[in-house]
């Protein structure tokens, strides 16, 4: 039995790099269905997995990032398929994954987590990207199948990288039960959780721009902001300037450890972002039974159906984010079918069971197409 070789650049297991995060809980999953061994490579150190293969230590924080890793890999590539008897390798595509220059000896799969096209498409200050974007489409020519992890992406992909649709499939990605789960707390009244970094692609500029909004309806109410970057001392001044010290707290990097509770003792999350891959944040805070409001956009609208799961807004429309918070804070039968609704959806389109039984029945296929 040949073994698999997952790949990703992002560190392994830790957030906030999605990619990593999906790596470790697809490989957990693989690891209880799969015959063979279920290899995982990247440049994370200190991981309590025998399986867990370290290359490139440290490139994270290297010029050039996945760059060099892609580069570095493409000249050790065979080596690692033969030492640890690869028959298939599955790459981590998308801004930040990874881009061979030739096609490998034995099958290769890439998720595609999103896209160079749509950074480019979607953020001004990143237009340059669409360079990257033709690297990235002539890795994606060499692998043999692509899965999306949601339809946005791969409408991506068929209108604008002109792949054969008989090798691109949507799989998204899946909760674990195990780490986001309902718990018996009391939530805080009238409050609010982002969580992503500090920067305008993930919206947060948006999202603070909303508050004064909401505070003239509803005095108490409470934005909890997680993790860090570049727009923290903007949020700090605004914070300032519109006296919001009471009501917006800056909590920086949240402990993994932590996020389950966060997303249960809150009202809600918002999602405020430009553009996403997928949505995790979105999937999380619904496992928990919490209610989420999320912008329009690609990703998110793949994971969020307004009005049932959740509630969708336009980007940078702030009176309708403000009015949204407010009919959602005040809606409490609402929030509880959007609640019931969500936790739903998790259960029967974002379970990590079916998912890995999916990516299984492909690799399966590509291994058994090989012998043939």
């Amino acid at each position: 039995m040949k073994n698999i070789g997952i790949f990703t650049h992002d560190l392994y297991p830790f957030k906030p790099w999605g990619q990593g995060r999906y790596v470790y809980d697809l490989a957990s999953r693989l690891r209880t269905i799969f015959n063979g061994e279920i290899y995982v490579f990247s440049p994370s150190d200190n991981i309590k997995d025998d399986r867990h293969i370290r290359i490139f230590g440290n490139s994270h924080n290297t010029f050039g990032k996945n760059i060099t890793f892609s580069i570095k890999l493409a000249f050790s590539i065979e080596r690692l398929i033969k030492t640890y008897n690869l028959g298939t390798v599955h790459f981590q595509g998308g801004p930040g994954g990874l881009f061979l220059l030739a096609k490998p000896s034995v099958p290769l799969i890439y998720t595609v987590h999103h896209t160079y096209y749509q950074q480019s498409h979607y953020i001004r200050s990143q237009k340059w990207k669409k360079i990257l974007y033709l690297w990235e489409r002539f890795g994606y020519q060499k692998a043999n199948y692509l899965l999306c992890n949601s339809a946005s992406t791969m409408r991506i992909i068929l209108n604008h990288y002109h792949l054969n649709p008989t090798r691109c499939e949507t799989i998204p990605i899946g909760v674990d039960e195990n780490r986001f789960y309902p718990l018996e707390l009391e939530r805080i009244p009238n409050s609010m959780f982002f969580l992503g970094r500090l920067d305008s692609r993930k919206g947060i500029d948006f999202l603070i721009k909303s508050i004064p909004l909401v505070k003239n309806q509803l005095d108490d109410i409470r934005l909890y902001i997680g993790g860090d970057g570049v727009l923290r001392h903007y949020l700090e001044k605004f914070i300032k300037k519109n006296h919001l010290e009471n009501n917006v707290y800056l909590l920086g990097t949240v402990d993994d450890s932590m996020l389950n509770e966060w997303y249960n003792k809150v009202s809600m999350v918002v999602i405020p972002s430009v553009f996403e891959g997928f949505g995790l944040t979105a999937i999380e805070a619904m496992a928990c039974g919490t209610s989420v409001i999320a912008t329009k956009t690609d990703g998110l609208r793949d994971v969020i159906e307004d009005g049932l799961n959740g509630l969708l807004v336009n980007y940078n429309d702030v009176k309708m984010l403000s009015e949204k918070i407010v009919y959602l804070m005040k809606n409490e039968p609402e929030r509880l079918k959007l609640s019931k609704n969500g936790k739903e959806k998790v259960r029967t389109v974002f379970n990590w069971i079916n998912i890995s039984q999916d990516i299984l029945r492909t690799y399966e296929r590509l291994l058994q197409n090989q012998r043939t």
